[in-house]
């Protein structure tokens, strides 16, 4: 909500009493202004100011404590009872915050009126008839989900079109909407294929740019293709395929020392044979080009096995080896 300003209030003040031909009361501005008593007690000292700022001299004797009482008395005969606060300042001739100067909190102010007490929820719930054309407090509302009648604000009713017992009830009736009837329907799913293996799978329309594969292995298998060689970021002018005259005698080694188990997932050789065809891969953990000899680059330190899925991941960058 736009906060309300000093000018917007100084020049609506302005207006209303272009208006009325005079200079308003509170009261006369809480009904024709555009705004309530509340920005102006948070932007003003007092009504006075804002009189003041509007270009008006006030001049006026203060009002004594007899008149403001009287008011007060006014108001409470028109709703049948003692008002509380947000009543009367919406339709005393004065301010709570005057009343509550001179005689101290709000139930002192309607004791030195004679008038009965208020307590905290009175100011929220309405069992009286309606009075002079106007409904103060609550209003009843059905709960949209059991029916049951509940007490709301007429705040509330005028800024929701539903309402609720508790948040069982609310939970209850979200739970229903499903489909288009659902606040958070998006147009349902919708299929997509898989740029590896051809599958279609169904997917939220916000998913569609992001959901290119069926799976992490089409995924892994797509991005191998794509990012090798030149193509890749990590590419550095390519070396010779030929790892030395040691690298198969190293590579068995590597392979035993591992006892033919990835050293990232723990798949078996067995398992893995099943699952590819092969046996687990032996990766250079440092690469091959970055030394100087092909035994330094092939001494068992620098070599670890891991099956065809986790070796993707770290050539393609997205899974790093633990190390030392």
């Amino acid at each position: 909500m736009k906060r309300v300003t000093r000018e917007a209030l100084i020049e609506d003040y302005q207006r209303v009493s272009d208006e009325l031909d005079s200079r308003p009361t509170l009261a006369e501005y809480n009904e024709h202004g555009s705004y309530s008593s509340t920005p102006i007690y948070k932007r003003f000292e007092s009504f006075e100011e804002l009189k003041r700022a509007a270009g008006f001299e006030t001049g006026e004797e203060k009002i004594s404590d007899e008149t403001l009482l009287d008011d007060l008395r006014r108001v409470a005969d028109e709703i049948g009872r003692s008002p509380p606060v947000m009543v009367y300042d919406e339709h005393g001739d004065h301010n709570s915050k005057t009343l509550k100067n001179r005689f101290g909190n709000w139930n002192s102010v309607l004791q030195s009126a004679e008038l009965d007490p208020t307590d905290h929820s009175e100011h929220w719930k309405d069992n009286e008839p309606e009075q002079a054309g106007k409904n103060y407090g609550t209003v009843s509302v059905d709960c949209s989900y059991c029916g049951q009648t509940n007490q709301r604000t007429p705040f509330e009713v005028r800024e929701r079109s539903r309402f609720f017992c508790d948040y069982d009830c609310k939970g209850s009736f979200m739970s229903q909407q499903t489909g288009e009837e659902s606040r958070v329907w998006q147009g349902g799913r919708v299929s997509i294929q898989c740029e590896t293996c051809g599958d279609t799978r169904q997917v939220r329309p916000a998913e569609v740019d992001e959901s290119r594969f069926c799976s992490q292995e089409c995924m892994i298998e797509w991005r191998s293709a794509q990012f090798s060689g030149e193509n890749h970021p990590r590419y550095r002018g390519g070396y010779d395929r030929y790892y030395g005259p040691n690298w198969r005698k190293q590579r068995r080694r590597a392979r035993e020392r591992d006892n033919y188990r990835c050293q990232s997932c723990l798949m078996s050789r067995q398992e893995h044979e099943q699952e590819y065809g092969c046996v687990p891969v032996v990766h250079h953990k440092t690469r091959f080009g970055d030394f100087d000899s092909y035994e330094n680059a092939n001494e068992l330190e620098n070599l670890i096995t891991l099956c065809k899925r986790c070796h993707g991941l770290v050539e393609g960058g997205q899974m790093a080896l633990l190390t030392g």
